[in-house]
């Protein structure tokens, strides 16, 4: 059976598809010949996929109340992420809370923008204009997530000093990511016969 779909294309060359999708069933997406075109004049070849959609067991819902939003005109928008700092999903506060479905178990960390000007998205700010960036904040404390689990939880942003919000989680991850550079680089001097100094 037909489902009936919209797509929405982003900046960045990425179609979203959204549909009313059905738990515990199979759809199939076919995309023909020539449907895209490249700048060079190319055309794409036919492709076919299946797409699954888990039953409804296998999720979690999460319901987040956001305290301490103390402008009124800012909406709180509160994204999921996991433990390398990729966005897993986002939600608007509604009433102060934010709401998640079909969220897969696992472990995640929340972080909420204060979005002043109402755009669904982080701006830097405007220098000329005397506006400062939109705030940011973290929930240093992770989120499990079960299946078959509706949690209910609390995000006070502002409880936590900014210095200590981040999730050590996220923090060694980029330790790791420098470490992992520095070896490759001595282990490139060594085979360019140079000398190279581990404490840079």
């Amino acid at each position: 059976v037909p489902l009936d779909i919209s797509a929405a294309v982003d900046p960045v060359r990425r179609y979203d598809i959204r549909g009313e999708w059905k738990p515990a069933t199979d759809y199939v997406l076919e995309i023909d010949s020539a449907a895209f075109r490249d700048i060079y004049g190319r055309v794409s070849d036919p492709k076919r996929f299946t797409v699954k959609i888990a039953p409804e067991e296998e999720f979690a819902s999460l319901f987040v109340n956001v305290e301490g939003v103390t402008d009124s005109l800012s909406q709180a928008v509160v994204q999921l992420l996991d433990r390398n700092g990729k966005q897993i999903a986002e939600s608007i506060a509604r009433d102060n809370t934010a709401e998640f479905y079909y969220i897969l178990p696992g472990t995640y960390y929340m972080r909420c923008l204060l979005d002043r000007n109402g755009n669904g998205k982080w701006d830097t700010g405007d220098y000329s204009l005397d506006l400062q960036p939109e705030e940011v904040y973290y929930n240093p404390k992770p989120i499990e997530c079960k299946a078959k689990w509706d949690l209910t939880t609390t995000f006070r942003i502002g409880d936590t000093p900014f210095f200590r919000q981040k999730p050590d989680e996220m923090r060694k991850q980029k330790g790791q990511k420098k470490k992992t550079i520095k070896y490759r680089n001595a282990q490139r001097a060594t085979e360019l016969g140079l000398k190279y100094d581990r404490e840079k």
